[in-house]
This record gives structure tokens, sequence and C-alpha cells, in this order.
């Protein structure tokens, strides 16, 4: 790049501050498309960061209760088989054999025992437990 001087001043130096004034609108005006496009990007980049941690956040929630639900179902699950450890018990003892009505009830219990709710599981272990009591106490 070659530079030719000239005798043709950049500034007027009568009006100096008229001619900062000038000089900066000149250079706002070439730079500012560039700012407003980095803007621009920089907000589009925001954007799209929401979105994704928006998605994130509900996929992390979508696990969450899958979690919940799994670990509900291993609860019953684990009832379950308490109690049916416990039938075993009243079976393996002969205790069954001795009171018809309380064989039809391990019978209608086993036949519903996947459909309870954990609470009813809950209240059929604590009866097991008095009956099995009960027996061995008698």
């Amino acid at each position: 790049m070659k530079i030719t001087f000239t005798n043709i001043p950049d500034v007027v130096f009568e009006d100096i501050d008229q001619s900062k004034l000038n000089l900066g609108e000149k250079v706002y005006k070439n730079i500012s498309p560039l700012l407003d496009e980095h803007h621009l990007d920089k907000l589009d980049k925001n954007k799209n960061l929401k979105i994704d941690f928006n998605e994130l956040k509900n996929n992390i929630k979508n696990r969450k209760d899958q979690l919940q639900i799994l670990i509900d179902n291993l609860k019953k699950k684990e009832k379950t088989k308490e109690l049916l450890e416990k039938i075993r018990k009243i079976i393996s003892a002969g205790l069954i054999y001795y009171d018809m009505s309380f064989r039809e009830e391990i019978v209608v219990l086993l036949n519903v025992i996947d459909e309870l709710p954990e609470d009813k599981i809950n209240f059929y272990c604590k009866e097991m437990t008095k009956n099995i009591s009960q027996r061995f106490t008698s």
C-alpha cells in the first residue's frame, strides 16, 4: 500500500469538535453493521441454548418419572415377596390344613395378589404375621 501525502487536511482545524463528531459517525456507520450481525448471532446462539436446555430439562423430568415408576413397582414387588414368604411359612408349617376358611382366604389372595395396591399388601402382611403368631402360640 502506498501512502500519498496531500495538502488536504483530514480534519478542519476551525471546528475540531464537529470534526470529531463527523468522524465518529462515519466510524459508527462502518462498524455498526458488523456489531449488529455479531449481536444477532449471539441472540440466535442464546435462543438455541435455551431451547436445548428446555429439551434436556424435559428429558431429565421424563427419566425421573420413569425411575419413580420403577421404584414404586420394585417396592410393590418386595412387599408381594414378603407376603408370599409368610404364606410359604404358613403352608410349610401345615397350619393351612386345619382351618378351611383361612385356606380359602389364602387362595383368593394368591389369585388377586398382582392387582392389589401396596397398602392392601401391607395389610395382608400384617394379618399373616398375626395369624402365624396366633397359630404358633396356641
